[in-house]
């Protein structure tokens, strides 16, 4: 068996879309930025415009409470709302881009988290330079998400492959090997991520009780074994009560989030804590 390397077996979102996807659309003169505004029709007002920003992990009220004291009110009193893998601009036109990549988040949890991106930044906005400037919000995954129920209208949808041919027709067929490094590291995590969630209904494990739960946290951090399976989902979690949740025959843990039936694990947490800390104290 040959040994691993470490590009070809990163997980970290943060990794395609501030180190390889960020590199792939700065080289030439920000041509791929600049296709890639093209391809969402989100042209500036004036296309020959230099003024140009890529910033990766964007906090807006953190970040921008350093610089201005009413944004520092307005965190103070808000904390972080929610935090945008890529902020593009270019001239008039803002993209903002929440990607994913090993994980399939349902429809409901990718809209809420890319409104609270948008309004994130909207709540700022007066106080930075970019109240002329039109906002658009996009979703950047390795399958098209299936939105039966419209929760994304408004929302670009883009793929990971898409993006990629986007890319490679803007930078032509003769790359840097830099340009080539990204391409290849690029096009490998998304064969395996398309592999991991086609069988994502079998990619999970058990754990016998919610004591084994609690005490196997550190450790499914560490391997991102971050959602729990729960018939019903977050509907059925909400009414349980202290017993069921003990007494649960097992619970099953994934990296994946196939359905909504797969809740995250803070929160199942969360509501047995809340019950059996009820519960004890009741009992005092």
């Amino acid at each position: 068996m040959s040994k691993i390397r470490f590009d070809e077996t990163a997980r970290s979102e943060r990794y395609f879309t501030a180190t390889l996807l960020s590199h792939l659309l700065m080289v030439n003169e920000f041509a791929g930025l600049k296709a890639l505004f093209k391809k969402l029709n989100i042209m500036p007002d004036n296309t020959l415009s230099a003024d140009i920003e890529i910033v990766t992990e964007l906090d807006p009220l953190r970040d921008g409470a350093k610089a201005k004291g009413n944004i520092k009110d307005i965190f103070k009193e808000r904390g972080r709302v929610a935090v945008p893998d890529l902020f593009l601009r270019w001239g008039n036109q803002i993209l903002v881009i929440e990607a994913k990549f090993f994980t399939a988040p349902t429809v409901v949890a990718l809209a809420d988290q890319v409104t609270k991106q948008h309004d994130a930044i909207a709540m700022i906005l007066d106080e930075t330079q970019y109240s002329h400037c039109e906002i658009k919000c996009a979703l950047l995954t390795v399958n098209e998400v299936r939105d039966e129920d419209e929760l994304l209208s408004g929302i670009s949808q883009l793929t990971w492959t898409g993006v990629i041919d986007i890319l490679r027709d803007t930078l032509g067929e003769e790359h840097q090997s830099n340009i080539d490094y990204c391409f290849k590291i690029l096009e490998n995590a998304v064969k395996r991520s398309e592999k991991e969630l086609i069988s994502n209904v079998a990619d999970y494990r058990l754990i016998a009780n919610i004591g084994e739960l609690l005490k196997a946290l550190p450790e499914l951090i560490v391997s991102e074994e971050l959602f729990v399976g729960y018939t019903g989902g977050i509907d059925a979690l909400e009414i349980a009560e202290l017993a069921t949740l003990e007494q649960r025959k097992h619970y099953k843990v994934s990296r994946l989030q196939p359905n909504s039936n797969w809740v995250r694990i803070d929160v199942v947490i969360k509501k047995y804590l809340d019950l059996k800390l009820g519960s004890d104290s009741s009992i005092d």
